[in-house]
């Protein structure tokens, strides 16, 4: 997705934003490189669903753009979506 079209959610002050899904480390270039601080911890991941469900389980709140497996595994770790 278009750093662009996230701008108004990234910009909100307050707020960390994790990057949730392996592979998209040119994403995540693209928007710091629009300024937004976004943690990208995917490229330590070893074991796939677990550890993307690891890091769910401690985020407050999860924002999709996308109905995947990733993001479908969500209300399992009690997390809102």
């Amino acid at each position: 997705m278009p750093a662009e079209q996230l701008e108004p959610l990234l910009g909100v002050a307050g707020v960390t934003y994790f990057a949730l899904s392996p592979g998209r480390g040119e994403t995540v270039a693209q928007w710091r490189a629009k300024g937004f601080d976004v943690v990208d911890l995917t490229p330590h991941f070893q074991s796939g669903f677990d550890d993307v469900a690891a890091l769910l389980a401690n985020l407050d709140l999860t924002v999709t753009i996308d109905r995947g497996p990733l993001i479908s595994r969500a209300p399992s770790v009690c997390r809102r979506v």
